[in-house]
């Protein structure tokens, strides 16, 4: 008799959300962490809940319709711990891409793609150049052909919400297990067995069903081989200054090699984000270098110098690592779209993209227990 139906190994929000429901659907389930839950990766992103607009440019409707479902369901599940965000990305007439007609067409299609999905928050439109001069000072000068406007959300208390989430799966009939680092995972018959280290002691545990969402350390302990192989991995961060923002709005602005960064205000401070960078170092060796933050300042400043963020303004590095597909011919890094899933056998191997659709993804996965 396995002493699991199902063991997640990761406590991160991908493998949180894959334990509450998991568990919520009638699986005995285990989640194993290393460290803390959401001590990585998901404990420092930018904090929106996207509800897939930037999918437009891929022509991705499937996703799109994805991102709007998740986002309000993660709405509906933190009351007060995510609000609506005010959002802004200056159009342009000399780019065929943000061109009003081009833009005004996808926040069409987008609203007709979020149609029958309940939602608070405000649908794309266009507004013009008087709009941006009144609301966002200083920045007039890049909306000459007016802007796109939208709302996304915004978790505003991450802590808490990150709580909520562990608070979820726990009531759901998960056990979780900080603090217990996996050091294997081998075949018992039928099973398998995950060896683990708890409170200095290493334990044993047979499991149905074993699911790895670790991210960087998916390949860090011995596992079956999945054939799954990772391309490489980038660090990603973003930069939070202590200044109160010039303007209510998250301000989406084309950077160098056509890449959209985001200025987002928060309770007295202001996001920037995010930069990717090849990261072929140990994951618990996570370090972005001080002339990476010059780099970083300098691009911004490039972009918007009416703000003028300097170094001693910054209280936070806010770093995590995803995988990478590959890079781009002008040396930028090529994200994965969306999950990659592989299995051997009970032997499952997830690695995960997003944070606003870990709940569909966990549906998916989900699915292919039999």
């Amino acid at each position: 008799m396995p002493d699991y139906d199902l063991i997640i190994v990761g406590g991160g929000v991908s493998g949180v959300s894959l334990a509450e429901l998991a568990a919520a659907g009638g699986y005995k389930t285990l989640l194993l962490e290393k460290g803390r839950f959401f001590g990585a990766t998901s404990s420092n992103s930018m904090r929106i809940i996207h509800g897939g607009l930037r999918y437009l440019q891929q022509m991705d409707f499937a996703r799109i319709r994805e991102s709007v479902k998740a986002q309000s369901e993660l709405l509906a599940i933190g009351q007060g711990l995510i609000e609506p965000l005010s959002c802004i990305m200056p159009l342009s007439k000399n780019s065929l891409k943000r061109s009003r007609l081009f833009v005004g067409l996808g926040a069409l299609l987008y609203r007709i793609l979020s149609c029958g999905v309940r939602s608070e928050l405000k649908k794309p439109s266009l507004v013009d150049a008087g709009f941006v001069k009144v609301e966002l000072p200083g920045l007039e000068q890049l909306a000459g052909a007016g802007a796109l406007f939208w709302q996304d959300a915004q978790i505003v208390d991450l802590s808490k919400f990150h709580e909520l989430l562990i608070d979820r799966a726990k009531e759901a009939g998960a056990d979780l297990l900080e603090q217990s680092p996996v050091k294997q995972v081998t075949a018992d018959a039928d099973l398998l067995r995950v060896h683990f280290e708890r409170d200095g002691y290493d334990t044993a545990l047979c499991s149905s069903y074993v699911i790895n969402t670790s991210g960087p350390w998916l390949k860090t302990f011995e596992v079956p081989d999945t054939g799954l192989r990772v391309n490489g991995w980038c660090k990603s961060f973003n930069l939070v200054f202590n200044l109160n923002a010039p303007f209510e709005y998250a301000v989406g602005l084309e950077g160098p090699e056509n890449r959209l960064f985001f200025i987002v205000p928060r309770k007295g401070e202001l996001a920037v984000g995010t930069w990717n960078l090849p990261f072929n170092s140990n994951a618990d060796q996570l370090k972005i270098t001080e002339p990476e933050i010059d780099v970083a300042i300098n691009d911004i400043n490039t972009i918007v110098p009416s703000v003028n963020f300097k170094r001693e303004q910054i209280v936070r590095v806010e770093a995590g690592i995803l995988p990478a597909k590959g890079v781009n011919a002008a040396g930028g890094i090529k994200l994965y779209g969306q999950e990659q899933i592989w299995r051997n056998g009970n032997y499952i191997e997830v690695l995960s993209t997003k944070y606003t659709t870990a709940r569909e993804q966990a549906r998916r996965v989900l699915k292919l227990l039999n």
